[in-house]
Parts: C-alpha cells; structure tokens; sequence
C-alpha cells in the first residue's frame, strides 16, 4: 500500500533499528544463519536463538497456479515453556528476514516475520493483489503445531503499510489468540472506517470494501502517529495512493468504543515525554501516542518508542 519507507531519509534509517524495513542487519551471517527447510514438522529441528522459516502455499489472481509465501522466526534464547509470540509485519518494500533480528530486544518471544507478496500488503491500492487477511491467519494456524509456545497470546506489529494490515487484521481476524495489536504510522482510512461502521472487501482484487464487518472486543491496542506524517496525516486527510486517513485521535476514540468505551473522546491527553502524548481509554487497553513534530518515521525518538512496544508487548 504505502511506500513509506523511502521516505524516510538515510540518517533515519540507521538510527530506527526497530522500525525500519530497509535494515542493514544480514541475517545469513554469524549465529543467525537462515534455515530455508521446514522444520515444524519435526520438533526436534527447531533451534533456539536461529532464524529458521516455513513456507504457506496460497493461489490467488496474480499466482492462479500456487505461491509459497516464506515466513521466517527465531525462538527466544531461553528456556520457557509457555513462549508467547510476535508477529512482525514489514513497511512496503520491506524484507521480512532482515527485520526480524531488530526486535531481539524483545527477547522472551517467538518472533515471526511474514513476508509480504511483492514486498507490500494488499490493502486495496498496493501492487500486491494476495490474500493477506488469510494469510496471517493461516500463520497462525501453522503456529498452532510449534512446541513450547502459549498460542493465545499473539501480539501483531506492523509499521507503515503493515499498520494498515494490523488494522486490517482487527477489523477481519476472528481467532482469539489475537490479543495485541501495535499500530506504527498508519491509521484506520475511509475505506476501512465509515459511517460509523468497519468495513472489509468481497473482492481483494478491488479497493472496495463493501461488507459491513463488526470487530472482535477483547484486543489491546497501541498506535503511533507523528503530527507532520504527511504520508499518513495525523490529522486525517488524502496521503498516499489518495487512500483518505481518519483523524489518528479519531481513531483511537473509534477503537475504543468498539473494545467498550462509552465516555467522551479524551481532549487533554498527558505529556509523558518530550513531544509525547498518551491518550489512554479503558486503562490502557487502547493507547494512543501523539508525536509533536514527527514525520513518518520516528528519528531520536527510537529509543523511548522502543521501550514503550515492549512494555506494552510484555503487560
């Protein structure tokens, strides 16, 4: 959907390890070399601290005649029994198997990293056509046969184009291992949102959604936007590929409704940091960030970002 990241300018890319889809990270090399077989099918080939991968066969418009869509994760280093998981989803352009070792500070997780279909999540106006909603869920699937793992605590982030897939997934995705959802620089738009309705599509192959959908209740959920984001305006309005963004305060007000809110839209939100404003409902089930002064990307403000995923994450 959304060719956010070459939007952010080099020295961005080199401080905001955590987010960034063009990582310098090479995964081949050292201890993380890439096992390309599938070892799920035998326990006994699943190597701590190793990014290992599978594959998911899906046909759709553009592979008539079957795709395998690669999905790469590393268990954590230690010995937990009941390993929660994240699922990391890329920006468009990204690469699913450099991403994944900039999330080692989250180190008591299975992370799982799909890859995207042409680099990108189909959304509506991406090059990529796939079925992606179905996808993730059939990752979750195949993470149902992994050993040692709690598979009802699923947290899912996605930066950029795959914000818009993690919104996308609250909207569409049933399972209730789906229990957090962190949303980095893409809201809600009018073609998901409107009317005071979700909304998903009959067609993946068109931009329209046209089938009223009623979210799951039970989620958290975590954004970020930054106020000069003109790929995704804070404020709401045309970004990129024209897709029309709803008000990111707007939008946490809406989620919160839909996980049981039923007050007023919270006006003065509290300064936690520099530059940070959190808008929290329901004691902080939904939480929303405002970065003053921030683009589509977060530059020194990393750090405390980072942090804040993890608490979040780790709660």
């Amino acid at each position: 959907m959304f060719n956010y990241e070459y939007l952010i300018n080099t020295k961005m890319k080199n401080l905001f390890f955590l987010f960034s889809t063009l990582s310098l990270i090479h995964c081949s090399s050292g201890k993380d070399t890439i096992i390309e077989s599938n070892p799920i099918s035998e326990n006994k080939n699943i190597v701590k601290g190793i990014i290992q991968s599978f594959e998911i066969n899906q046909t759709w418009s553009q592979n008539p005649n079957g795709y395998k869509r690669s999905v790469f994760f590393k268990y954590p280093e230690n010995d937990n029994n009941n390993i929660p998981i994240l699922i990391l989803l890329h920006g468009n352009g990204g690469n699913a198997k450099e991403i994944i070792n900039e999330y080692d500070h989250i180190d008591n997780h299975l992370i799982v990293s799909p890859q995207g279909y042409k680099k990108s999540w189909n959304i509506g106006r991406e090059t990529s056509k796939a079925p992606d909603v179905e996808f993730i869920n059939e990752v979750i699937e195949r993470l149902k046969t992994f050993k040692n793992i709690d598979i009802q605590d699923i947290s899912i982030i996605g930066y950029s184009n795959g914000s818009a897939l993690v919104n996308q997934l609250l909207i569409e995705l049933k399972t209730e291992s789906f229990k957090k959802a962190i949303c980095l620089f893409s809201q809600l738009n009018k073609l998901q949102y409107r009317d005071n309705e979700f909304w998903s599509r009959s067609n993946i192959n068109s931009d329209i959604h046209d089938i009223k959908t009623i979210p799951q209740n039970f989620r958290k959920i975590l954004s970020f936007s930054g106020t000069k984001d003109t790929t995704c305006p804070y404020y709401g309005g045309l970004g990129v590929f024209d897709y029309d963004f709803i008000n990111s305060e707007e939008v946490a007000f809406i989620w919160a409704k839909t996980m049981g809110y039923n007050s007023d839209r919270i006006k003065d939100p509290e300064q936690i940091f520099d530059n940070f404003f959190k808008f929290s409902y329901l004691n902080d089930r939904v939480i929303h960030y405002r970065l003053e002064g921030a683009r589509h990307g977060l530059d020194p403000r990393f750090e405390k970002v980072k942090n804040l995923v993890k608490a979040f994450i780790e709660n």
